[in-house]
């Protein structure tokens, strides 16, 4: 009944000010629909039409099959403020030619997370709106009978609680059950898909997404940039959104002038804004 699976659970940052805003304007309801789908189903669904030629060297119909089954394999949903990414490794059962068993376990992982960069950043460069999340492996059930969505899951509660007592700043933290699973199936990409925190923490790296971009990544950041800051001037005078905001404008700053993206026309201007943040929290 149970299956151990990964379950990743993303917060968005400021939803209750966004049903504010867009309640009785049943366009811009609509339109934020269509947003969630496209940046999460949407974004699963482009993977799965990936040529799998981006992904190995030589392919045919098999590997073309193996790929869809590894897409397949991922399930995200969207619920209300949250999204929820599944992967149950436990029922991964296929493999190809060129791939035995471990190796596809590894390979559905790796796309596992490139889905949630990907989610990501995209929701982040569309909506100006922060996320915040956990994730965790461990025993899971969930069935859809009737339209009805029932999760029973130790994973998911994991997942949840390190969303709300450990993220905090817009981060998504990994914890240490999957951090040793990943470890005893010799997981080689950690350090691509997550940063170690001041705190000890793992997160997941979100803009490890940019090279699969390519051109179209400053754009991309351009959107960020605009979106973030907009954000930031609305919460000048909110001493812990503008902690938050300033969390994320140094990690963004960090990887906007690294080598690999060097777009330093990008960056935030962090100390104004610790200097408002200095000033907020010094008693009058």
């Amino acid at each position: 009944m149970f299956v151990n699976t990964m379950v990743g659970y993303i917060d968005i940052l400021g939803y209750q000010d966004l049903v504010e805003r867009a309640m009785g304007r049943a366009e811009l309801v609509k339109d934020l629909e269509n947003l969630f789908y496209g940046v999460s189903i949407g974004t699963l669904k482009g993977l799965r039409g990936i040529d799998l030629t981006k992904v190995v060297e030589e392919t045919d119909e098999e590997e073309q099959q193996y790929f869809q089954k590894i897409t397949n394999a991922i399930h995200v949903r969207n619920n209300a403020d949250s999204f929820i990414f599944t992967l149950p490794v436990s029922e991964i059962n296929f493999r190809s030619t060129s791939f035995d068993e471990k190796t596809t376990v590894l390979n559905c992982i790796e796309t596992y997370f490139s889905l949630m960069t990907m989610f990501t950043t995209l929701f982040i460069s569309k909506m100006g709106y922060l996320l915040r999340g956990g994730i965790s492996i461990g025993k899971h059930y969930e069935s859809d009978r009737d339209q009805q969505l029932f999760v029973f899951s130790e994973a998911h509660n994991r997942a949840v609680t390190l969303e709300t007592k450990k993220a905090v700043n817009p981060r998504i933290v990994m914890d240490k059950n999957l951090q040793l699973y990943l470890k005893e199936i010799s997981y080689p990409n950690i350090h691509k898909f997550f940063y170690e925190d001041e705190d000890g923490y793992y997160c997941l790296n979100i803009y490890t997404a940019l090279r699969i971009w390519g051109d179209l990544k400053e754009d991309l950041l351009t959107h960020v940039k605009e979106g973030i800051k907009l954000c930031i001037e609305s919460n000048f005078n909110n001493v812990k959104e503008l902690g938050k905001l300033i969390y994320f404008a140094k990690y963004h700053n960090k990887w906007v002038t690294s080598a690999e993206v060097n777009f330093p026309h990008l960056t935030f201007d962090v100390e104004k804004y610790e200097r408002q943040l200095e000033h907020l929290e010094t008693p009058l």
